[in-house]
Order: structure tokens, then sequence, then C-alpha cells
């Protein structure tokens, strides 16, 4: 995996070389240290909350250290986070001509990007909590700028609640 990537994806990275400044942020969800040079940029912020522009990636405390799930937390707003699945431009959820439009449509380059899926847990008395993610709006990152926006499908059939188990609807 890339570098930019890794650095995203793993808290634990060294920072590149120079200066760096650890930032210390609490939620709900626990104390998290942020490396200043991992934050993410929005230009126009997440979709309903456009007056947020930084964000960190971080892991989620108390889950297995191999989980894929991160939680993308405001830097302005701490209490505001998402958690949200990582996929790279290889992964199947979203077709690869999409893929490649997106790379276009914002110049990064194939290795550096990111794509965050906000993800949703509904809580089910028989069947347990069930996960989706959302496929329509994905956060795209240029990991190389650490830039990010949400773009969102309007002229394709992704769905609002992809059933990580693969079943159809909630």
């Amino acid at each position: 995996m890339d570098y930019a990537l890794t650095a995203l994806l793993d808290d634990t990275s060294p920072a590149p070389a120079g200066p760096s400044q650890d930032i210390l942020l609490t939620n709900h969800f626990g104390d998290f240290v942020v490396h200043a040079d991992t934050i993410l940029t929005f230009d126009y912020g997440i979709i309903g909350f456009s007056e947020f522009k930084t964000f960190a990636l971080v892991k989620l405390p108390h889950l297995d250290t191999e989980s894929p799930f991160r939680l993308l937390v405001s830097m302005e707003e701490p209490h505001l986070s998402f958690i949200v699945f990582p996929t790279t431009s290889q992964s199947p959820l979203i077709e690869t001509e999409d893929v490649s439009a997106l790379c276009e449509r914002y110049k990064i380059v194939p290795s550096d990007l990111l794509l965050l899926h906000i993800a949703s847990i509904q809580e089910d008395a028989t069947l347990g909590n069930k996960i989706t993610l959302n496929l329509k709006a994905p956060i795209v990152i240029d990991a190389s700028t650490r830039h990010a926006d949400q773009y969102v499908f309007t002229d394709k059939d992704y769905t609002l609640h992809y059933r990580m188990d693969g079943r159809k609807g909630l």
C-alpha cells in the first residue's frame, strides 16, 4: 500500500520527516491522538455539516486492532464523528469505471485514492446489530494531499444502505 494511504489508515505509522504536532481529541468514543500531518481538509464539508472543514481519521478504541472500521472525527467539534469503512481504488463496492471517473474528476492518482463509506448500525433484537454502508455518497480522499470531498452518485444505482452481510435492504 502506498505510504500516503498507510499513514491515513494506520495511526501508528511514523510521521514523515519534518516537524509534526500531535493533537489530543476526546469524544464519546474515547481519547485520540491525531498527527497534525494526517488531518483531512474538506473544501465544502460533509453533507449536512458544511461548516466543519477539517477531520481526522482514527482507529476506533475498543475494537479489534484488525477491524477495518475507522472514525472520522471533526477537528472543530470532536463530538461530531462518523464510523466509516475505508476502501481503495481496488474495492469491489464501487464499479471500476466509476472509480476511474472519480480519479479523473478529482485529479487523483488511483494509488492515492481512498474512499470512505459512512456506516450505519441498526440494532435488531432478533438478528443483533446490522451494519450498512452508504455507497451512494462516498467521501473521496486524495491521500497525497489529504483533500477530501463527499461525492454523490446521482446517475448510478448505488444504495444508501448496503448490508455488510451482502443481503438487500435494511
